[in-house]
């Protein structure tokens, strides 16, 4: 349970450290931010953006909650909640990450709040010892 969630707590941790580091080079003039799109490039980008964090973010929080993953979560206990774990955690590490660079690159408000979503949403899915416990079906396990 201990490598497994040390697995997740890094995955956790590596996105939101990604996205400060994004935040830094950019607001300290490291990295330049490229010319403006044309508007419509810039529309579908955003359209694109929202619908896929506005898909993911319930996606992942809901993943455990899927009947396949939840039987292979009671049978396989650690295997499968470290297998599920790192995709729901990279779904919305992509998206936050991915938001958070185009909100640098583009220069659009939206995939910022789109970021910002996504960042509130990880809290919700924090790799705690209880949380763990309780998704793996191993009460106290080690």
């Amino acid at each position: 349970m201990k490598r497994t969630r040390l697995i997740l707590t890094m995955l956790y941790w590596e996105a939101i450290i990604i996205c400060v580091a994004i935040a830094v080079c950019y607001e300290s003039g490291l990295a330049e931010k490229a010319e403006p799109a044309n508007n419509a490039v810039e529309f579908w980008v955003v359209t694109i953006m929202e619908i896929l964090t506005l898909a993911g973010i319930p996606l992942a929080l809901r993943l455990f909650k899927f009947r396949s993953v939840e039987q292979e979560l009671m049978t396989a206990h650690l295997q499968a909640l470290q297998k599920w774990g790192v995709v729901r955690l990279s779904v919305l590490e992509m998206l936050m990450i991915g938001n958070t660079l185009l909100y640098y690159v583009i220069g659009c408000v939206p995939f910022g709040y789109l970021a910002i979503i996504t960042a509130v949403s990880m809290v919700f899915v924090y790799p705690s010892k209880e949380r763990c416990d309780s998704e793996s079906f191993t009460e106290g396990a080690e």
